[in-house]
């Protein structure tokens, strides 16, 4: 593992924490609907 990455992404993934209290959105929106099910909805 590379140190200077290591430190940037322990850093970058803190202040998001930080910025979004804990809370932080989704990184994609793919990630957003994972928990719904479209192809059981009637038509």
């Amino acid at each position: 593992i590379d140190p200077y990455s290591f430190t940037r992404e322990a850093y970058l993934q803190s202040r998001k924490n930080k910025i979004y209290d804990g809370n932080p959105p989704a990184e994609n929106y793919d990630d957003l609907f994972d928990d719904l099910d479209f192809e059981d909805e009637p038509r």
